[in-house]
């Protein structure tokens, strides 16, 4: 039953119960009062509602991965900030030693890499560098090997060549006319005549006195002439070659070929003839003569070389000692 006032008939406020005439000012404040109230109730539920069609839309709160993924880049930030502030802090000598310290391990890191990359390159036999080999060998990381075939006259080869395969033949150069033209013929020697050609047991000391058998003595002709491929000598057999060679390589790295033909010892510089701008090859020898072994006549040829064919520089003894102090400078010296 609805409420009247008393005094003027007029309809009761339902919120207050007074009369809006009889009483504006209470009815007005009340709204008033009520209509803060109702806008935040009205914002709450709105909020309520967009969060209700929020997880009904798919919208839902950060999982367990999401919230690592955070902590993780928030402790990389205070890292980096810590980092920053330490480097601040620094002053420039430490700033310096620590720029020089990094760049010394990365030289150290490089240098290691490169060394074992060359020292793999030289075990696989893909480049050849002769210090490294020696260095190997010595550590027992690689075999020693023998040398390739070298020709027995120290300026050319003139011995019997290896039949090709296929349908020809090779036709060894005629040693009498190759040493007529290009030296001065002191002797000829049928090599089972001479009686200077050593044993294999005899070479391995003689070399061996001289500070030369640090790499393999290797022979490639027999007493008959009979060609071979390189084979290492014994220390105690009694056969005898007309021919050896091993080779030498000084502290520098200068690298020596060594022939002892008919007993004669003979030094090849390697080195310094693929560097030289001389017209001819140089060698070594204990006299101003060369001596030579062609195997197709089974002979040997003691000569003194036209200088436009062989240069001949002489020393008192080839030995290691000498091989060490004659560097390229000095070669070109004597």
């Amino acid at each position: 039953m609805a409420k009247f006032c008393k005094e003027c008939g007029t309809r009761l406020d339902e919120a207050t119960g007074l009369c809006p005439k009889c009483n504006p000012n209470a009815v007005t404040s009340q709204e008033q009062n009520e209509k803060p109230e109702a806008k935040r109730s009205a914002a709450a539920q709105e909020q309520n509602t967009e969060s209700i069609s929020k997880k009904s839309a798919g919208g839902q709160l950060p999982s367990k991965k999401e919230k690592k993924a955070q902590i993780k880049r928030e402790n990389k930030r205070i890292k980096q900030e810590k980092k920053r502030e330490k480097r601040a802090a620094m002053s420039r000598g430490q700033k310096v030693r620590r720029f020089f310290l990094k760049l010394l391990l990365i030289v150290l890191l490089f240098g290691i890499l490169a060394g074992g990359t060359t020292a793999a390159l030289v075990y696989f036999d893909v480049v050849d560098i002769p210090f490294v080999e020696t260095l190997l060998v010595s550590m027992g990381l690689k075999e020693r090997e023998a040398l390739p075939h070298q020709g027995q006259d120290p300026s050319n080869d003139h011995g019997d060549l290896p039949q090709a395969s296929g349908t020809f033949e090779v036709t060894p150069p005629d040693a009498d006319s190759y040493f007529e033209d290009n030296a001065t013929i002191l002797s000829k020697i049928d090599a089972n005549d001479s009686t200077t050609v050593t044993t294999e047991a005899e070479t391995c000391d003689t070399l061996a006195e001289r500070g030369l058998d640090e790499y393999p003595i290797t022979t490639e002709y027999s007493m008959t002439g009979d060609y071979s491929e390189a084979t290492e000598i014994s220390q105690g057999s009694s056969t005898k070659h007309p021919t050896y060679q091993t080779y030498y390589v000084s502290k520098n790295g200068d690298v020596w070929t060594i022939f002892m033909i008919n007993g004669a010892i003979m030094a090849n510089p390697v080195s310094y003839n693929i560097q030289s701008d001389l017209d001819a090859q140089v060698i070594l020898s204990e006299s101003n003569t060369v001596m030579s072994y062609d195997g197709t006549t089974n002979r040997f040829y003691e000569t003194i070389p036209n200088k436009s064919s062989l240069i001949v520089k002489t020393v008192d003894r080839i030995d290691a000692e000498t091989l060490e102090n004659l560097t390229i400078g000095a070669i070109d010296e004597r």
